[in-house]
């Protein structure tokens, strides 16, 4: 098998250049074999994932695709990335827009984990604090909206009344546009699980791109 760690620093040394000018067919196989080889190596691609401060193009990416497709197996170690990756952002050790590398995490598989699926969407919905910058506030929504996908009507799950509660008090406190948009979206997700009462979701969505295409 290729030097899996080997090509992975190579193309975290260029930020990923060579790895866009490659075709699908190749970029598939190589997160095959990064699947193949993590299970056959499990400490060395943990190792690999926890010594990389991600730029906003970071192998990181790759690798968390490769696994969260991969097996359940991984689900702890993803949380734990999804954790040291946004601690480092709200260190300032690396720029906010780096939290995208997480949105490569297929939570299919989280997800059939309830307990650990709800232990991280309370960790995001926790970050909703409006004593933190838009940016990184967009950026969680953005985010968890991605993570709230995999939720079905039919889902029963005692905590979705608080995340609705947190994201819609985020909504409330802003005047940032972004902000509620996204923190509308969020709430889309939820608002069929919890039965929300009028005024719905759908009519706040309406009325913020009704307000907006007035002013434009």
């Amino acid at each position: 098998m290729q030097d899996i760690i080997k090509i992975l620093k190579k193309h975290e040394a260029n930020e990923l250049n060579k790895w866009y000018e490659l075709d699908e067919a190749t970029k598939e196989k190589f997160i095959r074999d990064i699947a193949l080889f993590a299970r056959q190596n499990e400490a060395t691609i943990i190792a690999y994932c926890q010594s990389v401060i991600p730029s906003y193009f970071s192998t990181l990416s790759i690798v968390y695709e490769a696994l969260s497709k991969d097996d359940a197996r991984w689900n702890h170690f993803l949380f734990d990335e999804i954790i040291r990756v946004n601690e480092l952002i709200k260190r300032k050790k690396i720029p906010i827009q780096t939290l995208e590398v997480l949105s490569d995490i297929d939570a299919e598989n989280i997800y059939k984990e309830q307990s650990l699926y709800v232990e991280l969407i309370n960790y995001l919905v926790a970050q909703l604090n409006p004593n933190y910058t838009d940016n990184y506030i967009i950026a969680v929504l953005d985010l968890l909206d991605w993570y709230l996908m995999e939720l079905f009507i039919e889902d029963q799950i005692a905590e979705a009344n608080h995340w609705y509660s947190k994201i819609k008090n985020i909504h409330d406190q802003t005047v940032n546009k972004n902000v509620k948009r996204l923190a509308i979206e969020s709430m889309m997700h939820l608002e069929e699980l919890i039965k929300v009462e009028r005024p719905s979701v759908m009519q706040s969505l309406r009325d913020f791109f009704d307000q907006n295409s007035s002013l434009s």
